[in-house]
C-alpha cells in the first residue's frame, strides 16, 4: 500500500513538472514570451556591451516561486552565450524592451569583491558571493572595473559574502577593520573560521543538514535591513557549534 502511494506522488509530481497541466492558452503565452525575450536580450546585450551573444535557453519565472505554477511572468530567464561564455539575462517577454539585467561580469565583480577581503583581512580559503536578481549576480548596471561601490551600493542591491578561513590568527581583531568604508557595499558579511583543515571537511561533508542549510538561512534573513553589516565569526565547527 505505501509503495503504491510513493509511486503515484512521483507520477503526480513528474506530471507537474512536465508541465502536463499547462494549457494551450498558457502555452501560447510562453512561446511568445520566449520569442520576443530572445529578440529583446540580442538587443540588450548589443546596447550595453557591443557584441551579439548566442541565446540557449529561455525560462519562466513565476510570481511565488512555486516550481509548479502554470502562470509565466513577464520577466523571462534566458541563458545566453559569447566566446564560449555562459550567462544569464533576465528581461521582459511580453513587449518589445532594452531593459534587463544580466550576469555578463559576474566573475569580474566577484574579484573585485573578493581583492577588497584580501586587502583588508587575508584571501579566504573559499567563499560564495551573492548579489544581484536571486543572488545570481544580475545587474542591469555596467561595471567598468572602478565603480564597484556604486553599482553594489547596499542601498540598491543585497550583496552577500560568505568568507571561510581555516586557522585564522586574530579572528576577533577582523570586526575592528569592518569599519573600513570598502565594507560599506555589504548588506551581510560572514566570516567562518575553522579550527583546522579537517574541521571544514567534516563540516564540508555535512553540506546539507549542517553547514548548507544553517548558512544559507542567514543569508536573507533580516534583508530589508539594508545598513547593517552582519557579521558572524564561528571558531567551533568541529562540533557544529556556530555560536
Amino acid at each position: 500500500m505505501k509503495k503504491n502511494f510513493l509511486i503515484a506522488i512521483c507520477f503526480i509530481m513528474i506530471i507537474l513538472t512536465c508541465g502536463c497541466f499547462t494549457d494551450k492558452k498558457e502555452t501560447d503565452k510562453r512561446k511568445m514570451y520566449y520569442s520576443q525575450a530572445k529578440k529583446n536580450t540580442i538587443k540588450y546585450i548589443e546596447k550595453k556591451y557591443g557584441f551579439s551573444p548566442n541565446i540557449q535557453k529561455t525560462e519562466c519565472t513565476y510570481s511565488n516561486s512555486d516550481m509548479f505554477a502554470s502562470n509565466c511572468n513577464e520577466d523571462i530567464l534566458v541563458t545566453a552565450e559569447y566566446n564560449g561564455k555562459r550567462f544569464q539575462v533576465i528581461i521582459d517577454g511580453s513587449k518589445t524592451s532594452e531593459e534587463g539585467k544580466d550576469n555578463y561580469q559576474y566573475q569580474d565583480i566577484v574579484t573585485k569583491i573578493i581583492n577588497i577581503i584580501d586587502n583588508n583581512i587575508e584571501q579566504p580559503y573559499k567563499y560564495k558571493v551573492y548579489f544581484g536578481y536571486k543572488g545570481k549576480g544580475l545587474i542591469n548596471e555596467y561595471y567598468n572595473g572602478n565603480n564597484i561601490i556604486d553599482i553594489l551600493s547596499p542601498l540598491s542591491n543585497n550583496v552577500t559574502l560568505l568568507a571561510e578561513y581555516i586557522d585564522k590568527d586574530n579572528v576577533s581583531q577582523i570586526r575592528e577593520k569592518l569599519n573600513s568604508t570598502d565594507f560599506s557595499i555589504f548588506s551581510k558579511l560572514y566570516i567562518v573560521n575553522y579550527k583546522s583543515l579537517d574541521s571544514y571537511k567534516i563540516t564540508k561533508s555535512h553540506d546539507y543538514n549542517i553547514r548548507g542549510s544553517y548558512l544559507e538561512s542567514l543569508f536573507y534573513e533580516n534583508s530589508s535591513n539594508l545598513k547593517n553589516v552582519l557579521t558572524k565569526v564561528y571558531t567551533k565547527v568541529e562540533y557544529y557549534d556556530f555560536s
